[in-house]
Parts: structure tokens; sequence; C-alpha cells
């Protein structure tokens, strides 16, 4: 299973912890007023194979700045979010000149809690939306070198608004292969085109599955392989529904007004597609494929190889049935919450 590591280097209190739930769509960090202690050590925070780890602050007495990159083996990362919340520090230019410029790891800089900065700048300055924005671009882009492609400005509270998709989708487009997907599949949904790029991981994942329920379609004992291909549907449904977020676990994340309608349609998606007696009335639909698969397993191999074909074609439709509930319903949540 791929694994995406990504370090997250910032001051306490900069919104490193609301940052992490933003990226996952859940909550993984503690936040609050008891949540910023100062962190010592590597703080690892899981979310499927979205590795986030809150690195310790670079060049304490623990942690030496000459040292830091070698001690704490960051170039075994794949990637590094420098978070502030105010202006950008020595020790983050420091990192991302080494980590970015000399060692080639994706960098991003992110600059939280904007919607207050646009607050405020209106009460002191009256400056416009617009105005507050490409003042705090400024600030940060004139403390770095070589100057980054982008600086994300983002609030944990409005995480559909600013750069927050932006930066989930630029973090994705820095990644090869599995560990694409892997990030793609586990990160938030904050955005339209981060719903149609889960569809395509949605569509592998469908694919995989219909691959291993072929496989099954060998399966001598009669009444076995049937049991199986409903464990590898459920399990099939069940990752589906992950990536595109929406199981109970996100429920908390939406705002309190939808959660409750939240957890009804997810309820009702896991009833349909992940529930063993849902996944048995869709199949129960699919009857005479079903029976042709039973009687071409008790003739010889050219029987077998038909019930392959057979199971890999019923899962595949099956998966893209899941799928297309799964985006529909997901796009139908997002507009609620935008």
């Amino acid at each position: 299973k791929a694994e995406v590591r990504c370090g997250i280097i910032g001051l306490s209190g900069s919104g490193k912890s609301s940052l992490l739930n933003a990226i996952a769509g859940k909550r993984i960090a503690k936040v609050g007023p008891d949540s910023e202690g100062v962190t010592s050590e590597p703080q690892e925070f899981s979310h499927g194979g979205i590795v986030l780890v809150d690195l310790p602050g670079c060049g304490t007495e623990k942690w030496p700045q000459d040292s830091y990159v070698r001690d704490l083996r960051l170039i075994s990362y794949d990637l590094f979010i420098i978070v502030t919340s105010t202006r950008l520090y020595e020790s983050d230019r420091y990192l991302y000149q080494v980590l970015s410029v000399e060692k080639g790891k994706p960098c991003f800089v992110v600059r939280t809690k904007i919607d207050q900065d646009i607050e405020a700048e209106k009460r002191e300055n009256g400056c416009s939306e617009s105005e507050t924005l490409e003042k705090v671009r400024k600030s940060l882009t004139g403390g770095i070198r070589p100057t980054p492609k982008s600086i994300y400005l983002t609030s944990a509270w409005y995480p559909t608004k600013w750069d927050l998709p932006k930066l989930l989708e630029d973090v994705a487009a820095s990644q090869d292969g599995a560990k694409r997907d892997r990030f793609i599949a586990d990160m938030a949904t904050l955005s339209r085109n981060a719903i149609k790029e889960k569809r395509k991981v949605a569509d592998k994942v469908a694919s995989w599955s219909a691959l291993a329920v072929a496989t099954n379609g060998f399966n001598p004992i009669p009444g076995v392989d049937i049991a199986v291909d409903v464990g590898i549907l459920v399990n099939m449904s069940s990752q589906i529904r992950d990536i595109f977020g929406l199981s109970d676990i996100q429920a908390e994340f939406y705002p309190k007004t939808l959660r409750q309608a939240f957890k009804q349609k997810s309820a009702q998606f896991a009833a349909k597609y992940i529930a063993r007696e849902g996944i048995m009335q869709i199949l129960k639909r699919m009857g005479s494929r079903i029976a042709i698969k039973n009687i071409g397993r008790f003739i010889p191999i050219a029987g077998q190889i038909a019930t392959a074909g057979i199971g890999y074609k019923m899962t595949l439709s099956f998966g893209e049935q899941v799928a297309g509930d799964a985006e529909a319903l997901a796009a139908e949540l997002f507009d609620q919450v935008v």
C-alpha cells in the first residue's frame, strides 16, 4: 500500500493542527488552547495512506539547524508544508532552501488564518479582500528565495475558500503513480475538481476488485466463490466510500446544520452498497449472469475462463455504479457546504 509522508513545518500556534484536519477532511489532530504546547518530538497523524508529521522546531538545543535534516531523516519524506500565521522566520527560509532547492523536495508555503487578516485590514485600514490577499502574498514572497511558484492563503474555518483546495491539488500533482492516487484518495473533498480526480481513483479500485473476482472465478468449490465475491464487493464499496469522504467519521467535519443530513445519506449509501444484504439485492438483479457463472464452474477449463470473464464484467459494472453514486452524493454534499 502506497504511503505519502508529509512534513509540517511551523511554530506552535500557527494553525498546524487545524490545517492537518482540513487536509484530511476529519479531525485527526486536537485543536484548542490545551493543544498548543511546543513540539519537541515529531508527532505523526495518519489518515489512510497520508502521514502528516508535525515536526519540532529547527535551531533549538535539541534540534540544531546544522544537523536538523539529517537527524530527522527528512530526505525520506515525500513533501513538506511550511506553515505560518504571521511571517516566515529564519528557520523557515533555511529549511525551504535546503529541502526545496538543494534536495529537490516539493515544498509548499502556507499562510493560515487569512480570514482574520481580511477582517482586521478592513476594520483598521479599510482594505478590500483582494488588497489584503495581495499584501500578504508580497510579505511572504519577499522573505524567501527563490520565490515559490505559489503562496497558499488558507483558513481552516473556510476550507473551500481561498487556496486550500489548490494546495491539495498541487500536493497531489507533486507525487507520481501510486503515491499520487493515494493522496487524492485520502485528501479532503474541497472542490469539484477534487471530486473528478477521486472518481478516477475510484474507477481504478473497481478495476482491481474486478480482477480479484475474476481470479476467484477459478475457485472449484461450489458456493464458495459467491461468498468470496461478496466480501470483495464489500471491501471495494468501502474503499470507494472513503475515497469520497462519505463515512460517518467525516460527518464531524461538516457544519452542524448539515451533519444530520450527511449521516442519513451516508447510511443510505452504506445500506445499499456496503451491507451484504444490499449487495445481494443488487446481485439478484444480475441473476442470469450469476447463474451462468455457477454453471460455468462445472465446465472444465473453458467454463472456468468464461466464469472469470463474467465475474470481471459483473464486478466492474457494480463498481462503476458504486463510484457513480458516490461521486454524485459527494457533489451534492459539496454544493450544500459551499
